[in-house]
Order: C-alpha cells, then sequence, then structure tokens
C-alpha cells in the first residue's frame, strides 16, 4: 500500500538534521526507490555481494529479481538511517565488523570485550553489551524490518569480512573436503602443527583432554598458527591472492595474513576465481538468506 511520508517534519521529529540533509545529498534517491537496502563497510564488499548474487545458479532468486540499494556505511553510522528505514517501512540487512579489541587474541577476553561498533550496541538497550552478547543475540530468530549481521564464534572469532572468509577457506580445504575434493587432506593437516615450537610434544598430546583444555582459550579459529609452507599450498591450491607475511619463526595466523593483504586485490581474486560461495562466511549466509526469504519476489 502506498503512502506519503512528509520528509521535513520527519527530520524535525527526529532532531538530527545534519545527517539527513547530509545523506540527502549523497545517495538517498538510491535507497528511497529500492526494493531493500544491503549496508556494508569496505570498498570491496560492494564488489563481493554484488558477484555473490547475481552470479550463475545463485539461491538468492528473489534479489536477483528487486532493485537492492547498497549503502556504504561503518558500524558509527548504519543505525542513524533506522528511524528513516522504519519510517518507510523499508527492509535493510546490515552486515558490520564485530570490532572488539584487535589485539585481543585470548577467547575468553574476547567474550568480555566491549565492541566499539555503535550499531551493534544499538542494538543492547542499556548500550552495556560485551562480544559475548553480541555471539549470542546473533543466534536469536530475526523478525524485524532490519537486521544487523556481525562474525560470531562460528565465523572463528574474525573480527573482518576477510579473516572470516580465510577462515572458511581453511575448514573446507583442511577440515570438509567438499568443493575442493582434489585435495589431499593428509598434505595440509601434517602442516598445521609446524608451527608449534615443540612438535613432537604436540603431536603426542593433539588428543589430550588436559591438553585441549589448557588450550582451549588460545589457537583457535583465525588465531591458529600455522607455518609457510601451509599457506604457500593454500596460496596454490585456492587461487586466491594473498601474501605471507614475514615473520620470526613459523607462526602466521589468519589474522596475520589479513592484516598484510591488499584486500581489494584479494577481493578481485575471489570473484576472477568464482569462488563467492566456496569461501561464503557464515554471518554473510545467514544475512542474505534472510533477507532472500524477507522480500517477496515479483515474477
Amino acid at each position: 500500500m502506498n503512502r506519503i511520508v512528509d520528509l521535513h517534519q520527519f527530520i524535525v521529529n527526529n532532531g538530527d538534521k545534519k545527517f539527513y540533509e547530509t545523506f540527502f545529498k549523497l545517495n538517498f534517491a538510491d535507497l528511497i526507490f529500492s526494493d531493500a537496502v544491503i549496508f556494508y563497510e569496505g570498498d570491496a564488499e560492494r564488489m563481493y555481494f554484488e558477484s555473490l548474487i547475481n552470479r550463475k545458479h545463485s539461491k538468492y532468486i528473489n534479489l536477483t529479481r528487486q532493485y537492492i540499494s547498497y549503502c556504504q556505511c561503518g558500524g558509527d553510522h548504519a543505525h542513524k538511517y533506522f528511524p528513516l528505514l522504519n519510517e518507510l517501512r523499508m527492509t535493510a540487512c546490515v552486515f558490520t565488523d564485530i570490532d572488539y579489541d584487535k589485539d585481543r587474541v585470548n577467547l575468553f577476553k574476547i567474550d568480555k570485550d566491549k565492541s566499539s561498533n555503535t550499531t551493534l550496541n544499538s542494538i543492547f538497550p542499556d548500550r552495556n553489551c560485551n562480544v559475548g552478547s553480541i555471539y549470542h543475540q546473533q543466534k536469536q530468530d530475526r523478525k524485524k524490518n532490519i537486521e544487523i549481521f556481525t562474525q560470531t564464534d562460528i565465523d572463528g572469532y574474525a573480527r573482518t569480512l576477510e579473516e572470516a572468509i580465510l577462515y572458511k577457506l581453511l575448514c573446507n580445504l583442511v577440515y570438509h573436503i567438499t568443493t575442493y575434493s582434489n585435495v589431499d587432506q593428509r598434505k595440509f593437516k601434517s602442516k598445521m602443527i609446524t608451527a608449534f615450537v615443540n612438535k613432537k610434544r604436540v603431536k603426542r598430546n593433539i588428543k589430550s583432554r588436559k591438553y585441549n583444555q589448557a588450550n582451549k582459550n588460545r589457537n583457535k579459529g583465525v588465531f591458529i598458527k600455522y607455518g609457510r609452507d601451509f599457506w604457500k599450498d593454500i596460496k596454490i591450491e585456492s587461487k586466491l591472492d594473498f601474501s605471507i607475511p614475514t615473520k620470526k619463526g613459523l607462526a602466521i595466523s589468519i589474522r596475520d595474513v589479513v592484516n598484510s593483504m591488499d584486500k581489494t586485490d584479494f577481493m578481485y581474486s575471489i570473484i576472477m576465481n568464482g569462488k563467492e560461495a566456496e569461501i561464503l562466511p557464515n554471518y554473510i549466509e545467514e544475512g542474505l538468506l534472510w533477507l532472500n526469504n524477507k522480500i517477496t519476489s515479483t515474477k
């Protein structure tokens, strides 16, 4: 049903005149005439989303048949759009980074850490939440017209899209061997432990409950450290463009690789090799499926 909205009165009622006047000059027309909105953060992300949605045999068929507005907006500002989107009764999917302290490497401390992402914090009434609370919230049912999706423990405790992508890549190559059926799993697993100083001890205790308990807050997800030869094999097998940082010793984690990569070149290599769906992080998949099911196809 069509409605008439007085945007001048809306601005008066909502107070943030400077923000909305700036927004109206930038991408207002594109957003207001769209069927749904996808908010994203980085320059390379829009390229990834569009390629993923519009690829051949896409499972996001409703999204391919609707006009989607892509709005680049960081976590500090995305929530400012929500009153307008609600007023216009629009559907929006917000992809944003969880933004816990980049120096955190202990999983227990990550759970207790605060996110600096204002949009994520806006989910909670008291704005006094920690990362563990956000992880829990992300597993709840999605019933609103605007939903926020971010990295969780399922994405290997990643804090950026690129970290989540590399984590999914390693899960496919090393653990599941689904999309990479020709890979010799043993080749990668044998090199996973070369980053440890005492390799024999790790081999002996790798299945030990005591060992695993002692390391439950370390060496998981994006923090697992691998040897240079391991990363070289991954790069060759995946055909993705990323650099392997030079570090003392052999210990190189996903986060180390992401910190040294050119994100645009990395994203181009994903698209040019047709690997958008193969390395799709969990939170991105959940968000796009939610949006695809939320909007109604016109055909």
